[in-house]
């Protein structure tokens, strides 16, 4: 049987529990409504977003190759020959 000593398994589970992320908080829960009217699914979410107002910003990136506009090129000269 392996021996294990006291103080070996108290450092292990301090090990154990300082690597555990103390700030793993339960998230908050959705506080919408599910109900059914004439046999049809309806979710009613509250008035207020969950976590405030979100803003998202997009920021559009146009690239193009440079061998594909040529053969797109030389393929609509060649319909526009016949």
């Amino acid at each position: 049987m392996i021996k294990i000593s006291k103080l070996t398994l108290l450092i292990f589970l301090l090990v154990n529990f300082s690597i555990a992320d103390p700030e793993d908080k339960q998230k908050p829960q959705w506080k919408g409504k599910i109900e059914y009217e004439n046999g049809v699914k309806v979710i009613k979410n509250p008035r207020e977003p969950l976590y405030g107002k979100i803003t998202l910003e997009l920021e559009e990136h146009t690239e193009l190759d440079l061998a594909i506009v040529l053969e797109v090129k030389a393929f609509i000269e060649m319909r526009m020959m016949i």
